[in-house]
This record gives structure tokens, sequence and C-alpha cells, in this order.
């Protein structure tokens, strides 16, 4: 009987354990640029440097496990398979803002009739309280940013919903909370956040 106890607590740990996701796919915000790397969470000294190069096309994967203060610990992979695990400083890291899609609409969100190719930021990691509604349009930036990406700020516990900057056309810079967003550089994500 004892064991019988034991394997269902095993079984249902396990089962909650398996429903978080283990990290957040990333990718370093900007191009062309080395960022430093660092040991751990608070280190001045740089363990190395990363950097998604346009010229040899070797392009970094992010993976971002947790968070500490202003920076991230990842476990990076760039194009020719190096590996470094490591801390980066937060405003490094970007997603692509990604549009709500019929199949992420909440049942309100249909009966409101979103629009395609519409972004929502929300000022909690939940579906309420919409802060901005922008159109894909309005991520073409004039203003010395990154079009389409915004900086990962924050996530969630769960690592379900991040906290997106991003900058608009206009140069109006805003922050909310997403939970559809695309990790990958190279933008393929249909179906995936």
């Amino acid at each position: 009987m004892k064991r019988l106890f034991f394997y269902f607590i095993f079984a249902f740990c396990t089962y909650f354990q398996m429903d978080a996701k283990p990290y957040i796919e990333a990718f370093l915000y900007e191009t062309n640029v080395e960022v430093q790397i660092y040991q751990d969470s608070v280190s001045a000294r740089p363990l190395g440097v990363i950097c998604d190069d346009d010229s040899t096309e070797n392009y970094c994967d992010i993976k971002i496990i947790k968070k500490y203060n202003t920076r991230y610990l990842v476990e990076v992979i760039d194009t020719e398979g190096k590996a470094l695990s490591g801390w980066i400083e937060r405003k490094n890291l970007g997603v692509f803002v990604w549009p709500v899609h019929d199949w992420f609409r909440t049942d309100s969100e249909k009966e409101r009739k979103v629009e395609k190719n519409e972004f929502h930021l929300y000022a909690a990691p939940k579906r309420e309280h919409l802060l901005y509604k922008f159109h894909e349009r309005d991520l073409e930036c004039d203003c010395n940013c990154q079009p389409g990406v915004g900086v990962v700020l924050d996530f969630s516990e769960d690592k379900e919903w991040i906290k997106l900057g991003c900058t608009l056309k206009d140069c109006t810079y805003v922050e909310g909370w997403t939970d559809i967003y695309c990790g990958n550089r190279y933008g393929s994500c249909e179906g995936w956040k």
C-alpha cells in the first residue's frame, strides 16, 4: 500500500512539473553587436561574448531559464553548434511581437471581432485589462529600433507570459504582457508562441 501511495505522489508531481514550460525561446535584440555573457547574476567580469552575425549567418538560439535582478540565465547554441551558459542583461534579448490569430483569441475577443494582425499588450499576465492594441503596420519602426521586435523585460513564473517593451512607428515606447510571441529568429512560429 505504501508503494502505491508513493507511486501516486510521484505521478501527481510529475504531471504538474510537465505542465510548466522549462524555458522561453528568444534571440539577441540586435544583430552584429557583441553581447556580454556573465558567469553569474551579479558579476561585472564577462565570461565571453555572443553575437548574431549577419555576414557569417551565425545566429544564436537562446533559451531563457530563469531571472534575477537585471539578468537572465540563458543557454545559448549558435549555428555552428557552440554552446554556452551564463547570464545576459535583460535589455539584450528579444522576441517577435506576434498578432492575435483566431486560434489564440478568447471568446470575448471573438465577440469583439478582434482585427487580424492586431497586437495586444496587457497590464498583467492574464487576458484582462488590455493596455495597448496596435496593428502590424505600427511596428514598422522609424526610430532606431528593431521592427516588430520587443525586448523581453520579464516573464511569469509558469513562463507562459512575457512582459515586452516595444517601440512603435511614431517612436512611442510601450510595455505590457503577452502570451503570444515568437522567440525564433527566423520568425517561423505560425500557430505557436
